[in-house]
């Protein structure tokens, strides 16, 4: 059992201690618990060895995330997504750079990031994308749900899609 198995080491270590831990091997030597905040150790392992934990209600949820491709790819360009508190699926490239500027313009005004509040921005790639299988431990389906208008933006007030 791990706790925090990234912790006070680089990114390079971090892969080379999965792999000293058998998380590359066809045959799993070991079976290992280990808790993590970070995207190279999502990005690192495949999906059958990724578990996500949630507290939806009053029992927690264990879900495995999967071996789909589609499921795999996210794993491997979004990991952050996996870490976040609330996920934005934004339509395609232009849409995440667009939430980026005003982002940026927002933090230059003296306002806290999206980052900084657990946001993560995904790339749906240009099409309407089926995230509700990817078991991501965040509310990215209750802003596809309840924003079905297009989101306005206040400057005077916290991030949120909504306002």
């Amino acid at each position: 059992m791990i706790d925090e198995v990234e912790h006070g080491l680089e990114p390079h270590r971090i892969i080379r201690l999965l792999g000293s831990l058998g998380a590359k091997d066809e045959d799993k030597p070991l079976q290992v618990f280990a808790a993590t905040h970070s995207p190279v150790v999502v990005q690192e392992l495949s999906g059958d060895q990724l578990f996500v934990i949630r507290l939806p209600h009053q029992d927690h949820e264990i879900l495995p995330v999967g071996t789909s491709d589609e499921v795999q790819g996210t794993v491997r360009r979004y990991p952050e997504a996996f870490l976040a508190a609330s996920i934005i699926v934004c339509e395609g490239a232009s849409e995440v750079g667009l939430l980026r500027g005003i982002d940026q313009y927002r933090t230059l005004a003296g306002h806290e990031s999206i980052n900084a509040m657990g946001t993560a921005l995904v790339n749906g790639g240009g099409i309407a994308p089926n995230y509700t299988n990817v078991p991501l431990p965040s509310k990215a389906w209750d802003i596809e749900s309840q924003y079905s208008e297009t989101p306005t933006w206040n400057p005077g007030r916290k991030w949120n899609p909504a306002s």
